[in-house]
Formats: C-alpha cells, structure tokens, sequence
C-alpha cells in the first residue's frame, strides 16, 4: 500500500528546507517594523543588491559565522539601525511555530553595516 517516494517525504520540522537555488546572493537585512503575537513573524526585509524584489523573512541565522556574543549582538542591533550587507541564501524552516514555515536568511559572509 502507498509508501511516500523519498523525495517527496517532508523533513524533520528542526531541518531547513534548501533551496531550489543553492546560490548565495547579497542582501541588505534589516528590520521592517512588523510585530505579531505568535511566531514565525516576518519582521525582516531581505532586499537582493542585485536586483529583485525585497522578500519578507522571519529569521537571520548568523550561526555559520562564529561570531563571539558580543559581535552577535552587535549585528543583531544593526538590523534595527540600517541592517546588514550579507552573502546569504534564503530556506524555508518548515512548521517553524504556530504561525506555520519560517524563511531563514542563512548568512554565510558579513560585508558591511548600514547606518
């Protein structure tokens, strides 16, 4: 009787889905003032410096970094004061709360500040 095909089994709701797209692109992250009283919440716009459209996304995973606490919170507060110039990929983390899947800008370079 019908077993799921592999590809089509959905992954664990702690894994992040990978693009389509494995390319990582730049974007400037930065806060967009959008507030909700459950999670994932959009509250980031990630606009593509090389042209597109600005896509909302729920979380900046600044982990493959290796920040120390203090650098991290440093570009977290940034966000809120011009955003960050990143290399990054955007995935999707299914079933990330009650609000549903959450996009993840998965940042794997830090270029810059913007004030």
């Amino acid at each position: 009787m019908g077993s799921t095909p592999v590809s089509q089994t959905p992954p664990p709701a702690d894994e992040t889905v990978p693009p389509a797209d494995e390319t990582v692109h730049r974007y400037r992250v930065l806060d967009n003032g959008t507030r909700c009283i459950t999670y994932p919440c959009p509250s980031y716009d990630a606009v593509p410096l090389d042209g597109g459209e600005p896509e909302q996304v729920h979380e900046v995973d600044l982990s493959a970094l290796g920040l120390s606490a203090a650098e991290r919170d440093a570009a977290m507060k940034a966000l809120y004061t011009g955003g960050l110039v990143v290399r990054a990929r955007i995935v999707t983390k299914p079933k990330a709360g009650p609000a549903g899947d959450a996009r993840v800008v998965q940042v794997v370079a830090l270029e810059g500040v913007k004030r």
